[in-house]
């Protein structure tokens, strides 16, 4: 890679390739330390809908942009990057000439249509493809080539390999993937390396024309990316069960309590303690023709639910959801919750219901599983299952009786007692009541919190950004503000099983769900 002394219009594109997790991120941190004394724009493309590491490469100097939610090699995806060249990279390059625009494509990304995209740009000979670099981690080698087109693409179009991570392979390994990319690409250049030390010369000449193969449709890529807030895991076993055959997993993510950074390639999984301030989306990229795994039950849940279950980043059975709040109607949630039951019945399959619910002021007494065995937790309400259990629900509630609690579900809509709920209460009243009325009955609303005197704030793994909304609540209530850490093990094993006795109830088919009135919850 070599400055443009003579401040030339052509613009310089460097293609950095390779399947997912191989080191491209890496390659373009090297470029960037190495390289200070050039003008360059990174360009990042991720499948996934959130760019985990534009954010890092930012840090080290160059300028960077991304395309995120697919391949620039797609058709929807390469309107979004010819968008961004025309409208930032070549006005920022007719300003001022860079260097360079090195691009780092996504790793499920078939550069077969590079020159397409290229022509498609309008630029002419203003744009000019001196590289194409693939990454490659010889010790993966052979388990994914053969099996993953996308992989033989990248190496086909590129004129330099450079086998990254050779630390982690064998020498038989780092040999046979060197002899088969000889045998298959005898003019490509191979490098070997570990972290993408010793850079190459990214000038190396090209030596055969670019690929024109039309754009692909996102429709026919084999893979699919999940972002997920950083979710909460109890131990690193249940973080690689979670994992599963996943190609690639990065981001940040709570392992035991501590928030760690992840880095799950095909080679390898590193989990590290974050340093403090690096926070991101947790990416799971995993194959769309691999097996589903049957679920085993059917989730029935309140919506209050929703960003809690999300954050647990459990694979969930199939789930509908209904609305929060019904607990106030304890005929209306008896009511839909059956309609619910009885429409499940009508599914093939035997599977049982698990009911996300509890006594909730006494909506589930009278709830009867017909065809469908129906799974619930023990518990008075949904702070219980986010505290991990009626007792602790109570003792923080003996401490002081005045406890009114907040979680991240019911911050969601602004209901809570707060700065909000006012105008809440008018939207929901407007449709039934006149305005005189719905005044008093707002009025009579605010009385019937005169007797709280704490507002406590549940920290779950989904709740970050509601603890200050919880603050400003108390605040403009004049309440206490306390916080108390959730506990998840009980919502988890509901999820997961087995379902003991002493924390579930199961209601077999034929039986009514009643409520028992002492500790037991339902009988």
């Amino acid at each position: 890679m070599q400055a443009n002394t003579d401040l030339s219009p052509t613009l310089h594109v460097h293609l950095i390739t390779g399947f997912l997790g191989s080191g491209k991120t890496t390659l373009l941190r090297r470029i960037a330390e190495t390289r200070a004394d050039l003008r360059m724009v990174f360009l990042v493309n991720e499948l996934a809908g959130q760019d985990v590491d534009a954010g890092r490469l930012r840090d080290s100097g160059p300028e960077t942009v991304s395309v995120v939610g697919g391949s620039i090699f797609c058709e929807c995806k390469a309107a979004d990057f010819l968008r961004m060249l025309r409208e930032e990279v070549m006005p920022a390059h007719e300003e001022n000439p860079l260097d360079a625009l090195v691009i780092e494509t996504s790793g499920i990304a078939d550069p077969s249509a590079i020159g397409t995209l290229i022509e498609k740009a309008g630029y002419g000979d203003r744009l000019h493809v001196q590289s194409i670099l693939t990454v490659l981690a010889p010790q993966s080698f052979r388990k994914l080539f053969g099996k993953l087109p996308v992989m033989e693409s990248q190496l086909a179009a590129a004129d330099t390999i450079l086998l990254n991570k050779c630390d982690l392979a064998t020498p038989e390994q780092i040999t046979d993937c060197r002899d088969t990319l000889l045998s298959l690409h005898p003019q490509t250049r191979i490098l070997e390396t570990s972290f993408c030390q010793d850079l190459p010369d990214l000038a190396h000449p090209r030596s055969t024309p670019l690929p024109h193969d039309p754009f692909g449709k996102c429709s026919a890529l084999r893979f699919q990316a999940e972002t997920l807030t950083p979710p909460d895991f109890p131990d690193e076993a249940a973080f690689r069960t979670w994992c599963g055959s996943a190609h690639r997993v990065k981001g940040t993510a709570r392992i035991g309590g501590r928030l760690c950074e992840i880095d799950l390639t095909p080679e390898n999984l590193r989990v590290r303690r974050a340093e403090c301030g690096v926070r991101s989306e947790l990416v799971r990229i995993s194959s769309t023709d691999a097996p589903e795994t049957p679920h085993s039950a059917l989730l029935l849940a309140c919506d209050v639910f929703r960003e809690e279950l999300s954050a647990l980043a459990l694979p969930l059975p199939p789930v509908r959801w209904l609305e929060m709040g019904l607990h106030d109607r304890p005929d209306e949630l008896r009511r839909r919750l059956q309609a619910e039951i009885d429409n499940l019945d009508t599914e093939p399959g035997d599977e049982p219901i698990l009911l996300l619910y509890a006594l909730c002021g006494g909506g589930l007494n009278g709830i009867q599983a017909r065809r469908r065995p129906l799974i619930l937790p023990r518990a008075h309400d949904c702070i219980a299952l986010l505290l991990g259990s009626n007792e602790r629900h109570r003792d923080i509630q003996k401490d002081c009786i005045g406890t009114y609690f907040y979680s991240r579900g019911w911050i969601r809509e602004r209901r809570v007692p707060g700065p909000d709920r006012a105008a809440w209460l008018r939207e929901f009243y407007a449709e039934r009541f006149d305005e005189e009325m719905t005044a008093e009955l707002i009025e009579a609303d605010a009385e019937a919190f005169e007797h709280y005197e704490q507002a406590c704030f549940i920290r779950t793994p989904a709740a970050e950004e509601g603890e200050s909304y919880c603050k400003r609540c108390a605040a403009h209530l004049g309440w206490r503000f306390k916080a108390e850490e959730a506990d998840t093990r009980w919502l988890r094993d509901f999820l997961t099983g087995p379902h003991d006795n002493a924390r579930f109830v199961t209601v077999a088919p034929g039986q009514t769900l009643r409520a028992s009135g002492d500790e037991d919850i339902f009988a």
